[in-house]
């Protein structure tokens, strides 16, 4: 965990403590050519299993490769983590073959992520428990302000496009541009 010393104001820790943190893991699979139906962006097998990865990104729609970027999060996903690339594979076939048939072969290649593992993620993005009231929508803009002229904040999380990648890059160009400011101003 991080400490900071002297300790960020009550409103700045009372948000981060509020904005959760998240796991999303990926298991990608290639194949040697597309298997599945082609058009459909997300492919989703219902399934009571959490622990199978039952959720599918297409790249294949639109006339890319023949991938599957099959989606596992929270508990399962953490669960999932201790497991080889090709155990969280076979996860993800059950649920193709439910979809396809038996005929589905192993895929080529097997890459996955472990973002909960990872000692230096230790997850993926935020993770609100929930939206009531817009507590949560508020809290990501206190978690955006600046504490005095000396501690800055940038990251998907101090965005108002959070959990995306556009939302960290551009967090990171507004607590720039307030450095610059705040530098300028002999602050």
């Amino acid at each position: 965990a991080v400490e900071f010393v002297p300790p960020l104001p009550a409103r700045k820790q009372l948000a981060i403590d509020r904005v959760g943190f998240g796991l999303l893991n990926k298991v990608v699979l290639r194949f040697p050519r597309v298997l599945w139906k082609a058009a459909s962006a997300f492919l989703v097998y219902a399934t009571p299993d959490r622990s199978l990865v039952s959720t599918f990104l297409n790249l294949a729609a639109g006339g890319g490769a023949p991938v599957l970027v099959g989606l596992h999060a929270g508990a399962a996903a953490r669960a999932n983590e201790a497991l080889s690339d090709a155990e969280l594979a076979e996860k993800a076939l059950v649920c193709l073959r439910g979809m396809y048939g038996a005929d589905i072969p192993a895929p080529e290649e097997v890459v996955c992520t472990r973002w909960g593992s990872d000692p230096m993620a230790r997850g993926a993005y935020t993770a609100p428990e929930c939206l009531l009231d817009g507590v949560v929508l508020e809290d990501y803009e206190v978690l955006a302000e600046p504490v005095g002229a000396s501690v800055y904040f940038a990251g998907e999380a101090a965005s108002r496009q959070v959990g995306t990648i556009q939302g960290a890059f551009n967090s990171g160009i507004r607590a720039a541009e307030e450095v610059d400011r705040d530098a300028a101003a002999g602050l």
